[in-house]
């Protein structure tokens, strides 16, 4: 996924660990707002499905 603001990459791993991760990289100026829904993988464990969103903003460092 990309958008003007952020770009993100999913990490490969050679063995699966279990979970995701990506890298979220700064690309320029913006907003973007990441979304993700996480399901157990245990379907016999009826743990509920968790879900966030987090928006990260993309400015111009000011350096005193």
């Amino acid at each position: 996924m990309s958008s003007r603001a952020i770009e993100l990459t999913p990490v490969e791993y050679f063995v699966d660990p279990g979970f995701s991760e990506w890298v979220v990289r700064a690309r320029g100026r913006g907003t973007a707002t990441i979304r993700s829904v996480g399901k157990p993988a245990c379907a016999a464990c009826k743990l509920p499905v968790h879900s966030f969103h987090v928006t990260i903003i993309v400015a111009p460092m000011i350096v005193p």
